[in-house]
């Protein structure tokens, strides 16, 4: 199906959910709808994309830089977690009562935060603010489209290799919201550049006001992967012979860093937030084979490989430019 066939098919369906969207957010805007601010500050990271912004990258960023300084809560929905209602973190949680980027973020800090999951973002920030009074801080996780929340400050991310002004409304696009939403957001970062540097964000900033759109605290953003460990912190060695496995919203760039390094056997490319059966390893003959994979599905093949010590994961960190200005930024809204 040709691209201009596509969206003449699906032309009528994004209207239906352009006006729906239309509707509800101008009820918000005229305050039929409403929307509730805390007495601890909310920051509230959202994107109108359809996943792959690297939201759970930029809140692990948060927490890192902000963590010694103010109590911090982390509240997300748990996509895809089997639990329901409000479930608070705590050190026996499974995967699936919190789901996998929750999971994730519980993993790496532990006690340090607070972190619990809820659809319901006000009954959400409401238990974690009852449960733990000397809160100073609730980082929001992918809450640009959950407006019962009036949050202290409002991250947008947005791709760097197409943001959201070069894309269309679902079903034609990737954007579950309007573009025009973008006039809710506090800070604008251009996320997973090739590099955070001063030309990649000039080059935005000018494309951004080309496109119409206001000037704004504005950011860019790259992702840089550690050295490849496994459960035990063992390294991985470089040029190894190893699968490739990945189930994030886009699988490229994992995967040529990893055929860059090693000697990739195998790649197998999973959608995002993808479950994993117990009859994976079988089925791909991987019995013996070391994977090598993404933090976020790393902790889902652990637990079901039979030598959990031949799964190595890739860490990753967030590097924003100019991170003083950036930091300055937020440390003023708090």
């Amino acid at each position: 199906m040709t691209k201009i066939l596509r969206m003449i098919l699906l032309w009528p369906v994004a209207w239906v959910y352009k006006t729906i969207i239309f509707i509800r957010n101008r009820l918000y805007d005229v305050g039929i709808f409403k929307s509730e601010k805390f007495k601890v500050p909310v920051i509230c990271i959202g994107n109108l994309e359809m996943g792959g912004s690297g939201k759970t990258p930029t809140a692990d960023y948060l927490i890192r830089q902000f963590g010694k300084k103010y109590k911090i809560a982390y509240l997300s929905r748990g996509y895809k977690r089997k639990s329901v209602g409000f479930v608070q973190a705590k050190f026996d949680s499974r995967l699936e009562d919190l789901g996998d980027e929750a999971f994730l973020i519980y993993q790496k800090w532990k006690d340090r935060i607070a972190l619990a999951v809820d659809s319901d973002r006000r009954r959400g920030i409401r238990k974690l603010m009852e449960d733990f009074p000397d809160l100073q801080l609730i980082i929001l996780d992918d809450g640009m489209q959950h407006r019962r929340v009036k949050p202290k400050l409002l991250i947008q991310l947005t791709p760097f290799s197409n943001p959201f002004y070069k894309n269309e409304l679902l079903p034609i696009g990737r954007l579950r919201d309007a573009p025009e939403q973008f006039s809710l957001s506090d800070v604008l970062i251009y996320t997973k550049a090739p590099f955070a540097t001063d030309n990649q964000l000039e080059k935005k900033k000018i494309e951004l006001e080309a496109f119409g759109f206001p000037a704004k605290p504005t950011f860019v953003s790259a992702l840089h992967y550690g050295l490849p460990i496994n459960n035990l912190g063992e390294v991985l060695e470089k040029g190894s012979a190893v699968v490739a496995v990945a189930g994030l919203a886009s699988n490229l760039s994992f995967f040529d860093w990893v055929e860059g390094r090693f000697s990739v056997q195998k790649l197998i490319s999973k959608p995002d937030h993808y479950e994993y059966l117990s009859t994976f390893f079988g089925q791909n003959q991987l019995k013996d084979a070391t994977l090598l994979t993404t933090e976020k599905d790393f902790h889902k093949l652990v637990a079901l490989a039979p030598n959990p010590t031949k799964i190595y994961y890739l860490p990753i960190e967030m590097e924003i430019f100019p991170e003083e200005l950036f930091l300055k930024t937020i440390e003023n809204q708090l």
